[in-house]
This record gives structure tokens, C-alpha cells and sequence, in this order.
């Protein structure tokens, strides 16, 4: 039985983790936008969200976009700004995206204690 239970829960994990990624996009990717008007879009399986926020700037604005990284799996950040990339679906809304592999670590321990 507890087999049977993190077989489902891995099982579930990797069909999230298959689907296409969508992440928030600013209309204009090189500006800054309010999540409220950054539309969805799909970004793919080997893109990533992309949130870059100004650094001691209103954090309610953002660049909000779907990057593909390079070989190295890093992507570019503009000067003057704190930058992150997540990939959990519209996990750049927030200005801290981090919080979202908070979610994944549960997952596991989850299915290591069950």
C-alpha cells in the first residue's frame, strides 16, 4: 500500500513536471508590468518563468517572462535588478518565486514518510 501511494505521488510529480510550463508575460518583455496585466502564456518544456524586479523599486512591477536558459541552465538578468526563474505554472507572479519549490520539497518528504 504505502508503495502503491508514492508510486502515484511520483507518477503525478512527473506528469506536472511534463506538461507545458506557463508563465506571466509582460506585453512588452523588455518593460516592466502589474501580474494583473501580464498575460499567460505557454512556455514550453524547456522553458523557465523569468521575474526580474528592480532593486529598491515598487516590487509590485516586474519584467515578467518565459526564458530558455543557455547550456549552463543560467539566463540573463538586467543591470540593477534581482533576478529569479522558477518552473512551477505562474510561479513569476509573486515577487518571490522561490517560495514555489517549497511545494516540490513537501512532495518528497511526503512520500518518504508515507
Amino acid at each position: 500500500m504505502k508503495a502503491s501511494l508514492v508510486l502515484l505521488v511520483l507518477c503525478a510529480a512527473v506528469g506536472v513536471s511534463l506538461a507545458d510550463l506557463q508563465c506571466y508575460q509582460c506585453e512588452n518583455t523588455l518593460q516592466e508590468c502589474e501580474v494583473s496585466k501580464a498575460p499567460v502564456i505557454k512556455c514550453g518544456n524547456n522553458g523557465v518563468c523569468d521575474i526580474q524586479v528592480k532593486k529598491g523599486a515598487d516590487r509590485s512591477k516586474a519584467i515578467r517572462k518565459c526564458v530558455i536558459p543557455d547550456a549552463q541552465g543560467k539566463t540573463s538578468c538586467t543591470n540593477g535588478y534581482d533576478c529569479q526563474t522558477c518552473k512551477t505554472d505562474l510561479c513569476n507572479s509573486a515577487t518571490l518565486p522561490k517560495i514555489a519549490s517549497a511545494g516540490w520539497i513537501a512532495v518528497v518528504f511526503a512520500a518518504l514518510y508515507i
